[in-house]
């Protein structure tokens, strides 16, 4: 796992990256080489055009969740996203060359990149799928407690996908009650810790004792460590596996004393050159489908009634703002008072369930961000009626409120839209993650992701 720019990234999906952008320039250099044989062309202009088609190309499959550190896909789907993926940066490149037209190549050069380059990342990912992604990217950890704590490692590796980390087996401490099925538990009496890791190759350790007070092998603990064997603890390794801080594993020492959380005096300013420079491409680009859907909400409701819709949120410091959206629902939809959203909500129109669906309701919020109460990406406001009660429900959750909320954020592109309690309690977990790790570079990370979910309609109603 690397910490780049405070966000985790699984080394594997750095390897493909690095693999996939060889393959996207050797694609674009042997399309140029095959169409201009014996012919000349200048070689700082095909060298600008093979960097933005890589750069375009790479940057779709981001958006279409082909980065995730979940590795859950099946491999026809994974096929699909790729294809997908192609077609958006082909699409992409279009727009580019009739903004610019002195970036155009060719049209039959970009045809055979493109589908070569989309050949090339399938035979790619299958065989990093198959081989390479569950033996070299994969660390050997080993886990001190076999008790509550220790068993959500277990239960986890059991339930999920994840190919980070392989459990080398589970270290007991004194006085600790023994949760791990004894076939996982090493056999401490006639071997010390670093000649376990030193046998099993381990290069992580993950301290998940329920309580460190009790016979925490301190010592044997800093002997690794001096030789380069990494050490943690459960919640900094959930927090690498997951993309969210688990509100189990927190207490308030945690947020006090941890690495993160930290505003400088140039996180604001880079962040809201970033929110205005965003909001008004956006805007612009997207001023020709805000006015169509604008002309069919008021067509559709008899020429009459309001096409945009207001609602009070939640801001920064806990002040309440109106955001705006293009009305979605009947008129006076909330007369008995607010309410989620429903699957098969009655009350969302035929238009309202394209643009739910496709996220177009929330264009209007870009409005919003250039005044400067929400950010492009961040934690999404809340109503005061629902803030209220899940504050008292949810450790920490005015937290959230520390930082402006955005139109998009971690939790949107990493958890199904929430109507409960449980699943609000989800979705500020990985808020806190975002607040923790905040980076330019998570929030085009977002970006792009963000992207993908729209074009999947993943967690709309």
């Amino acid at each position: 796992m690397i910490r780049l720019f405070r966000h985790y990234i699984p080394k594997s999906l750095l390897m493909f990256a690095a693999l996939e952008f060889v393959v996207l320039l050797s694609a674009i250099m042997l399309s140029v080489s095959f169409r201009f044989y014996n012919s000349e062309t200048p070689s700082e202009l095909t060298l600008l055009q093979a960097t933005i088609f890589c750069s375009v190309m790479l940057g779709t499959l981001l958006a279409m969740g082909l980065y995730q550190r979940e590795v859950q896909d099946k491999k026809l789907d994974m096929i699909v996203r790729i294809i997908f993926s192609f077609a958006m940066g082909m699409a992409l490149m279009s727009l580019l060359f009739y903004i610019s037209p002195d970036l155009f190549l060719n049209q039959g050069v970009m045809f055979t990149a493109i589908s070569s380059g989309a050949v090339g990342v399938i035979l790619a990912r299958l065989f990093l799928f198959s081989y390479v992604d569950s033996t070299f990217s994969q660390k050997r950890a080993l886990i001190i407690g076999t008790g509550k704590r220790a068993s959500r490692i277990e239960r986890m590796r059991k339930l999920t996908d994840l190919r980070s980390f392989e459990v080398v087996g589970y270290w007991p401490v004194a006085g600790e009650t023994q949760v791990i099925d004894s076939h996982y538990v090493l056999d401490t009496h006639r071997i010390k810790l670093f000649e376990v890791v030193a046998k099993k190759e381990v290069n992580e350790i993950v301290v998940a004792v329920d309580d460190r007070r009790k016979s925490l092998p301190i010592d044997a603990l800093l002997d690794c460590k001096m030789n380069g064997v990494e050490v943690i603890d459960i919640l900094t390794f959930l927090e690498q596996q997951t993309g969210k801080i688990d509100l189990d594993e927190i207490n308030p020492s945690c947020l006090v004393f941890v690495d993160g959380y930290v505003h400088t005096v140039l996180k604001p300013v880079s962040k809201r050159i970033f929110d205005v420079f965003v909001s008004l491409s956006t805007l612009l680009l997207s001023l020709p489908i805000m006015l169509t859907i604008a002309l069919a909400i008021w067509i559709e409701s008899g020429c009459r009634g309001s096409v945009f819709y207001s609602q009070t949120r939640v801001g920064a410091g806990g002040r309440e703002f109106s955001i705006y959206k293009f009305r979605s629902m009947i008129e006076n939809a909330e007369l008995e008072g607010a309410q989620y959203a429903e699957q098969n909500d009655p009350r969302i129109t035929t238009i309202g369930h394209f643009i739910r669906k496709t996220r177009i309701d929330e264009l209007p919020q870009l409005l919003n961000v250039l005044r400067g109460e929400m950010s492009f990406v961040g934690p999404r406001p809340e109503r005061p009626e629902f803030v209220k009660t899940l504050k008292n429900k949810i450790p920490y959750y005015n937290l959230r409120h520390s930082l402006k909320p955005g139109i998009t954020g971690w939790a949107q592109v990493k958890y199904p839209y929430g109507d409960n309690d449980e699943d609000s309690a989800q979705k500020l977990q990985f808020d806190l993650y975002y607040m923790k790790n905040y980076s330019l570079f998570l929030d085009l990370t977002i970006l792009f992701q963000t992207v993908g979910v729209v074009l999947l309609q993943k967690g709309s109603r």
